[in-house]
């Protein structure tokens, strides 16, 4: 059982089907994650707990849809959604993302 995700890291494309890169976009991802998967405790000499972790790392790749506005100033509005699964380990689990109000400025 995969515990908590401490980093994520994801790459993307988005292929545009309108003109100049704005409207409807097709999306695929590279992800890569590092979960807790065990805890440890230990109390040293001084009574202070000490807690070790193992970790592990999943790659992942997943695909969606979604939708850019484009303002003349560069400023955009987009909304997307992608379903993805970890692959090349034991338990391989699947992740989404949905933006909904996801703004920003083109540069």
């Amino acid at each position: 059982m995969l515990g908590k995700a401490t980093f994520r890291m994801d790459a993307q494309y988005r292929y545009f089907l309108g003109k100049h890169r704005k409207g409807t976009h097709i999306i695929t991802s590279l992800r890569y994650a590092r979960f807790i998967i065990d805890r440890e405790y230990d109390m040293n000499s001084s009574g202070i707990e000490l807690v070790d972790y193992d970790y592990v790392g999943k790659f992942g790749i997943a695909f969606g849809a979604g939708y850019r506005l484009f303002a003349r100033n560069g400023l955009y509005w987009g909304t997307s959604f992608y379903l993805g699964r970890y692959i090349l380990t034991e338990n391989d689990g699947i992740f989404f993302n949905f933006e909904f109000f996801k703004f920003g400025m083109t540069f």
